[in-house]
């Protein structure tokens, strides 16, 4: 119980504050004058002298007062061990470009990108200086043909030695040798038994050669039975007993004979149809055929009564056959034996085309009578070929002529024809011949 009467406990009056600071300034305030209060009640109380009351219980927490104004900041304290690392935060916006850096060593080449697409053409640029002329091109195909155009004045015939008409006075100039292949020239053997041929102008002066026209010179051409063209081949000798086509051809300019073993044949070639020609080779013009001889001299040319080894093919002449018609003395003849009469016989190589006519005079002498056989034979292989025999069986002579017989030339063989004898008993005989007719 209390003695005395505690003094009046007067909560705190509320100052009143300008409008602007009343909302910190009266929670301030209030706070101090309550507190002074509690230590007013508290002295008033003990001054009973009454021992204190054991304290009440807590009473419930006021409002929160409004924060006051903040106070100056204490001193930095140590920076305590850094904390794990936070979430990384958002990207902040990008700052400006910094400062280009030096640049740095170039890396390896990267592969080619894909191309991208074409950029729009650019406007032309200036010409630039003409470039050097490059190679010429491949000529391009041939245009159509234009309209032909008014006639010309007509120009006076070509002055290159050949022969040249027109028709009409407008017509332009075309070379007869051109239009007609010549038949011009003639192959001959200057020496029977000598060692060259010549193939002389004769009717006039062209040849054609893979179909242009050449001219024989005024000397002719001359051919050699040593380091001559054979088969085509320069520098070779002739062979004894050959026979040989004889071709024109024109070798760097110059006209020259090439000696053959190959057959002609007609040219099919335009510009050179009908030209006789090394078969299967329009280089080489045919001119001629010979046979060569196989006694010494063994591989000389000969065109002579006897042997006529040398032929032409243009302007062939009809010439002359005639054994030299010597005696023959003959003893010991084989019984029933045939035998040629030497020196009766003649020999010549021709043409298909070319004819023999011959015909021969026989007269035999068989002493002591007996029986004995004599004939006209032609020959024109290494066997006697016995055409027409005349018998006699009794008479030791007689004497008679042989019908003319007509053969026609086997192509480029060496045929012979002559007298034959064949004695059926013993003892001696004398034959006489003379064979004689024309080739051609």
């Amino acid at each position: 119980m209390f003695t005395e009467k505690p003094p009046a406990l007067i909560p705190p009056s509320v100052p009143r504050w300008d409008q602007a600071e009343r909302p910190l300034r009266i929670q301030v305030e209030f706070e101090r004058r309550l507190l002074k209060w509690l230590d007013d009640l508290a002295a008033a109380v003990g001054t009973g002298g009454g021992p204190a009351g054991p304290t009440g219980p807590a009473g419930p927490t006021g409002p929160p007062g409004a924060t006051g104004p903040a106070g100056p900041a204490g001193p930095t304290g140590a920076t305590g061990a850094q904390g794990p690392p936070g979430n990384t935060g958002a990207t902040g916006p990008q700052g400006p470009v910094g400062l280009t850096g030096a640049t740095g060593a170039q890396g390896p080449i990267g592969n080619t990108g894909a191309t991208g697409p074409q950029g729009p053409i650019g406007n032309t640029g200036a010409t630039g200086a003409q470039g050097p002329i490059g190679n010429t091109g491949p000529a391009g195909p041939t245009g159509p043909a234009g309209p032909t155009g008014p006639a010309g004045p007509v120009a006076e015939a070509p002055t290159d030695g050949q022969l040249y008409l027109r028709q009409g006075s407008t017509a332009s100039w075309q070379s007869i040798a051109q239009t007609i292949a010549p038949q011009c020239g003639q192959l001959v053997c200057p020496t029977s038994g000598g060692t060259t041929l010549k193939f002389n102008p004769y009717l006039g002066d062209l040849i054609k050669i893979n179909g242009v026209i050449y001219h024989i010179p005024s000397a002719g051409i001359t051919g050699s039975n040593t380091g001559a063209y054979v088969n085509g081949v320069a520098g070779q000798t002739l062979a004894a007993n050959g026979i040989y086509y004889v071709y024109l051809f024109n070798n760097a300019g110059t006209l020259t004979f090439d000696f053959s073993t190959t057959a002609y044949a007609l040219s099919t070639q335009a510009g050179n149809v009908g030209v006789a020609i090394k078969s299967g080779d329009n280089t080489r013009t045919l001119i001629g055929v010979v046979a060569t001889g196989g006694s010494a001299p063994s591989n000389f040319f000969y065109d002579q009564l006897q042997y006529r080894y040398t032929r032409s093919w243009f302007n062939r002449k009809r010439v002359a056959l005639q054994s030299p018609g010597l005696s023959i003395a003959s003893t010991g003849v084989p019984a029933n034996s045939w035998w040629a009469a030497a020196n009766s016989t003649v020999s010549l190589v021709g043409f298909a085309d070319d004819l023999i006519s011959v015909s021969a005079s026989l007269y035999h002498y068989v002493s002591p009578a007996g029986t004995f056989q004599d004939a006209f034979y032609y020959q024109s292989t290494s066997n006697l070929g016995v055409t027409q025999v005349v018998y006699h069986y009794t008479a030791n002579y007689y004497h008679s002529s042989a019908p003319s017989q007509c053969y026609t030339t086997p192509e480029a063989t060496v045929v012979t024809i002559g007298i034959a004898g064949n004695l059926w008993g013993g003892g001696a005989i004398n034959l006489y011949g003379n064979v004689f007719g024309t080739l051609g």
